[in-house]
């Protein structure tokens, strides 16, 4: 039984990702950044979100995703922490959501090797060659 609970508690922390608070979608970005300021001003008007968020190294902001301007809270790394904001949010913001972040895969592409026409190498004629003999 032991370890069952083991193997639980390592699949979580293997399995572990960070989350969001998805607060609102707005089609206007300057409702987006109005709404921001709103819950900065007040999350720095109660001293224990403050500190909270502070702790965690959480941030109010917006990205764009597609036609809309998303604001959200991020990142929340425990489901605790992410219900007490998410419990102090929601009087103003009712549909807020959590979402897991994306993880950010950087593609690259080789590089591949141009091979140059013969005529476009520099090279020497034969004709300009001397020979010296000794």
């Amino acid at each position: 039984m032991k370890a069952i609970y083991l193997l639980l508690i390592l699949s979580s922390f293997i399995f572990a990702r960070q989350t969001q608070l998805i607060l609102a979608n707005f089609s206007n970005f300057n409702n987006a950044k109005n709404a921001v300021k709103s819950i900065n001003k007040k999350i720095n008007n109660n001293s224990k979100f403050k500190k909270l968020f502070k702790k965690y190294s959480l941030v109010t902001t917006y990205k764009k995703d597609g036609k809309y301007f998303s604001v959200i809270i991020k990142p929340f790394d425990e489901s605790t922490t992410r219900r007490k904001v998410y419990i102090f949010i929601k009087s103003q913001y009712k549909d807020a959501y959590a979402l897991a972040i994306p993880t950010q895969i950087k593609v690259t592409k080789k590089k591949k090797k141009i091979h140059k026409k013969d005529d476009e190498f520099p090279y020497i004629k034969p004709d300009s060659v001397q020979y010296i003999n000794k």
